[in-house]
């Protein structure tokens, strides 16, 4: 962890509390996550530990802008924010990998399978009805703000689960750009990694040989 631990310990706008949170949590990742943050994640990282908007990497300045005290109490898993940010972050460090057109693909091959197992199990009076349940069942923002954001991009919100952007937000692009930072947030949280595995298995492999190909 010693590259991890520098980069911390160099951050002023960090709490001891916050600091081991995201230690712990960055200890229990997998290898190959935590070979790319510590490949692709410079010092200074975040920008501003206090900002009181929506949290964002804003890739014209290489920054994350983000709230540590709102993350440590997390509803979505403490420090979900810290790691999900610096997805996008590694992603743009990459060159934008995620928008390779195979992951959109697998990303779509998975929603509809994932949808097509729904019907298998269930009789529908209607489609409306069918991503009714489905987007009842995606209502723990613990485990499933990351599947539930990503189902609605590949769904046009036809899918509308306990979490989500604004429709007019998502594009090809975004949605490989979001599903890229939800699943590298994933490697550091059992809990959410489990819910992803479960719905997006063949996104989550192609995500994996991403970060390997490039550390």
């Amino acid at each position: 962890l010693g590259t991890f631990k520098k980069r911390l310990n160099s951050d002023a706008d960090m709490s001891k509390e916050y600091k081991a949170a995201v230690k712990e949590k960055f200890s229990h990742g997998s290898d190959i996550a935590k070979k790319a943050f510590n490949k692709y994640v410079p010092e200074e990282s975040v920008a501003d530990g206090n900002y009181i908007n929506t949290p964002v990497f804003r890739p014209s300045k290489g920054k994350i802008f983000m709230n540590y005290a709102l993350d440590l109490d997390n509803n979505r898993g403490p420090c979900a924010t810290y790691f999900h940010e610096h997805g996008h972050l590694i992603d743009w460090a990459m060159g934008d990998i995620s928008w390779k057109e195979g992951f959109y693909k697998c990303l779509v091959d998975d929603m509809r399978e994932y949808i097509d197992r729904i019907k298998r199990k269930n009789t529908f009076k209607s489609e409306n009805e069918m991503y009714e349940k489905i987007s009842g069942d995606l209502n723990d923002m613990r485990k499933h703000s990351g599947v539930s954001d990503i189902m609605q991009g590949l769904t046009n919100g036809k899918v509308s689960g306990v979490a989500g952007h604004d429709i007019g937000y998502w594009n090809g692009q975004k949605i490989s750009a979001e599903a890229f930072a939800h699943m590298f947030e994933a490697q550091f949280d059992e809990v959410r990694y489990k819910e992803m595995k479960k719905i997006f298995p063949e996104s989550l492999k192609y995500f994996e040989n991403l970060l390997r190909e490039g550390t």
